[in-house]
């Protein structure tokens, strides 16, 4: 195990990259689990009172379960489309926030830079580290992270390092 106390990754993000780091974070968004259940949850009772309800028609259960699942299947895509058109229009208004960026982490915490980009964080600021398949994410709020490649790091071990190292700062000065 390594006792780094200094890490600085270099990186720029490919536009589908920083949105598969956008649907991970909005994938864990708590009101927009709240919503996606709830419409889940009403589109399940709606079709089991209408089942309880004494009809003549057979039942066609390709459209129950279409009407079921209609409701949080709209509320999947408008999230998408949403999170889609932000991150372009994002992209296209201030495109250096995702090229040529440096991550500089101390004990003191983040600094980020690049062209036009000069922004730090203490590790007191920052809520926890998460990790997916491609990406590790700092939280700074319940809905907003920093997240990073892991290609940007030179080897799984140092990944490792890293997470151990922020895991340790996180929440302290």
């Amino acid at each position: 195990m390594s006792q780094r106390e200094t890490y600085t990754l270099h990186q720029t993000l490919k536009l589908s990259e920083v949105l598969l780091g956008s649907y991970y974070i909005a994938s864990r968004t708590k009101m927009i689990k709240i919503v996606f259940f709830f419409v889940l949850i009403i589109g399940v009772l709606r079709e089991a009172l209408e089942l309880a309800m004494p009809t003549q028609r057979p039942i066609k259960w390709y459209i129950v379960i279409f009407d079921t699942i209609a409701g949080p299947l709209f509320i999947f895509l408008f999230f998408f489309v949403f999170i889609s058109l932000g991150v372009i229009l994002l992209r296209v208004i201030r495109p250096d926030n995702y090229r040529d960026l440096t991550y500089r982490f101390t004990h003191w915490g983040m600094e980020k830079s690049g062209k036009n980009i000069n922004f730090s964080r203490q590790w007191s600021k920052f809520l926890r580290l998460r990790e997916s398949k491609h990406f590790l994410f700092l939280y700074i709020s319940e809905n907003d992270a920093h997240f990073f490649h892991k290609k940007t790091f030179e080897n799984d071990q140092e990944i490792e390092d890293f997470k151990q190292f922020a895991s340790r700062q996180i929440g302290h000065t």
